[in-house]
């Protein structure tokens, strides 16, 4: 053991397995394919998140994505050159309706 979140980490893998068997228990008692198709959905998303446990375990304190060479997968959709508008000094635009967007003579509004 190299840690106490190790440890845990381990725990929710143990959680996830039985909730794996729980879901395949459901899976077969389900009438409907539609429902089963969702659950299998389910469980394989399950099964990915193991998959991601594991390796967060494996890693330990390690981080790749900080050794040079190693992209992180992180793309935050725009480029270095990008500009949103709304730099230093810059008001962001606002939508500022009317308090009140159909005129009415005040004699209608005591009315209503």
């Amino acid at each position: 053991m190299t840690g106490t979140w190790q440890d845990d980490l381990r725990s929710i893998i143990e959680m996830d397995r039985s909730e794996i068997e729980l879901w395949q228990n459901i899976a077969k008692t389900v009438s409907g394919q539609n429902c089963k198709k969702i659950i299998h959905m389910m469980i394989k998303k399950e099964r990915e998140e193991m998959k991601t446990l594991r390796m967060l375990i494996d890693m330990g304190d390690s981080y790749p994505a900080d050794d040079p060479g190693c992209d992180s997968g992180y793309d935050p959709g725009c480029g270095p050159d990008y500009d949103s508008g709304y730099g230093h000094g810059r008001k962001r635009p606002y939508y500022d309706p009317p308090g009140d967007p159909m005129p009415y003579a005040k004699d209608d509004k005591e009315e209503k």
